[in-house]
């Protein structure tokens, strides 16, 4: 499923994974004004207000064409907007490995160039031992860490803020409560190695 950032922290780390690449690189982010010129969505921010931090004199939609959202790594780790059929890679998420310490079942990874798919927001239900405004993953992580109990956590976006709920199971012993939802939502565990 093609990412797309949630705040200016995701789209660096986005940034990042194009400049490991090529410092002039730039990565496909799964956010378009196909239905709409100049009315811009991103998987996974349905419901809200996307998340764009374009660079100067962006989008501009040379010759009514630029209908699709990538992240630049040469322009100061910003968003441009460009042809969707052009070819490059996108910035994608995946299910990951779970290693010892705090890990996401989802990671960010390149992938070929494909259609813009839906992301779906997933996360652990019924299980919050408690919930605060968060800044991002990391600070919600590390809360998770030395939270006595916390065993995952998910990140909601809700009144245009990140709320943290800090859970006392995960997903994989109580597989039913881990959920599809409407709402944008991430989960992350604390793997016990």
């Amino acid at each position: 499923m093609m990412a797309a950032p949630h705040s200016l922290e995701e789209m660096k780390f986005m940034a990042d994974l194009a400049r490991q690449k090529d410092s002039k690189y730039s990565v496909w982010i799964a956010c378009n004004d196909i239905k709409v010129e100049g009315n811009w969505t991103c998987d996974g921010q349905e419901g809200s207000k996307p998340f764009m931090a374009w660079g100067p004199g962006q989008p501009h939609n040379t010759d009514n064409i630029q209908d699709c959202a990538a992240i630049a790594a040469k322009c100061n780790d910003s968003m441009n907007d460009a042809r969707c059929s052009k070819s490059r890679e996108a910035v994608c998420i995946r299910q990951a490995v779970c290693t010892p310490r705090l890990t996401q079942p989802r990671q960010y990874c390149f992938s070929s160039n494909t259609p813009i798919p839906m992301l779906n927001s997933t996360c652990l239900l019924d299980h919050v031992i408690r919930e605060f405004i968060t800044e991002g993953v990391t600070a919600c992580g590390s809360t998770c860490i030395k939270e006595p109990g916390c065993r995952s956590f998910n990140i909601k976006n809700g009144d245009g803020k990140k709320l943290c709920q800090l859970n006392n199971s995960t997903s994989s012993k109580d597989k039913d409560k881990f959920q599809t939802i409407a709402d944008f939502c991430i989960y992350l565990e604390e793997c016990i190695g």
